[in-house]
């Protein structure tokens, strides 16, 4: 199980699966959240997927960047083939949805 971390103010500040009060803040899983967090912290149950819309934000940059980094060897080639006749279009397009299967993206 997971945490939301908020503030009275309804801030919140992330889905983490411990949470603990030091001295300088909070700390969250394996990083430090800083006394930046106003107000009274309150920590509610969510399930393991749960993610704050910042950390779906960070998730699908991420997932971008997995992407950019795929589709030059598994799609563009095809693409490529595509172009030359010796592929067909859906073939190109497949490899298109297979790369964004293997990095989905969130909603917020």
């Amino acid at each position: 199980m997971k945490y939301i971390l908020k503030n009275t103010k309804g801030d919140v500040f992330g889905a983490f699966v411990k949470i603990n009060k030091i001295a300088d803040g909070y700390m969250c899983d394996q990083s430090i959240l800083p006394t930046s967090v106003t107000g009274d912290v309150i920590e509610l149950e969510v399930p393991d997927d749960y993610m704050s819309p910042e950390q779906i934000v960070n998730y699908n940059n991420k997932q971008s960047d997995l992407r950019a980094k795929t589709y030059p060897t598994q799609s563009d080639p095809i693409f490529f083939e595509w172009q030359r006749g010796t592929k067909t279009e859906q073939e190109w397009l497949d490899a298109v949805d297979q790369v964004k299967l293997q990095y989905p993206y969130k909603s917020i």
